[in-house]
């Protein structure tokens, strides 16, 4: 999701963002993501369910790819984001709106539109389009002063987790962490 924000950030739309990212990342790899160990264990990796499972992923690109029910996947990952993030310092201000978007998708919803109504749910409290035009012009306009700010913001990050791990530790301060 942190290269689909930088996409973003590039003005391209929710469309070309996730087109980007498909040929940056393996398709499985979209279709997971790795969230922190609760009290202290190994992190975690979630697993979207897909219509069609691996082979389905594995020949489609994540716009074409449908949500499937299987396994119970939903209420899986918000017991999991309950137990790794509850204690921090933003879960309880951004959970309502996770839940949200968890609970408003069916068997059958694409998946792009999914990922795009969490993504949105979670970043659209903290960043507005405003926003988003700040940071495009503070990276064209001071990139040397945008790039020292980003690095610091970065410092205690682990690349590999979600961009929601940042969410609930940093808030509003994450923007700089996933950009």
């Amino acid at each position: 999701m942190r290269s689909w924000l930088a996409a973003r950030l590039e003005d391209l739309t929710d469309s070309e963002a996730w087109r980007r990212v498909a040929t940056d990342k393996r398709p499985r790899d979209l279709a997971r993501a790795i969230v922190g160990g609760a009290q202290g264990q190994p992190p975690l990796r979630l697993s979207v369910a897909i219509e069609g499972g691996s082979s389905r992923v594995k020949r489609g690109h994540p716009e074409e790819w449908l949500l499937s029910d299987h396994g119970r996947w939903r209420q899986m990952h918000l017991g999991a984001l309950d137990a790794a993030y509850g204690s921090t310092p933003f879960f309880r201000y951004f959970i309502p709106e996770i839940e949200d978007a968890f609970n408003s998708v069916n068997a059958g919803d694409s998946f792009s539109q999914f990922t795009s109504r969490l993504f949105h749910s979670t970043i659209g409290k903290i960043i507005d389009q405003d926003v988003i035009d700040s940071l495009r012009r503070l990276r064209s306009e001071q990139r040397d002063f945008y790039q020292k700010l980003t690095e610091e913001k970065k410092e205690e990050e682990i690349d590999d987790l979600a961009f929601i791990d940042v969410i609930f530790r940093k808030g509003p301060e994450a923007i700089f962490s996933i950009t």
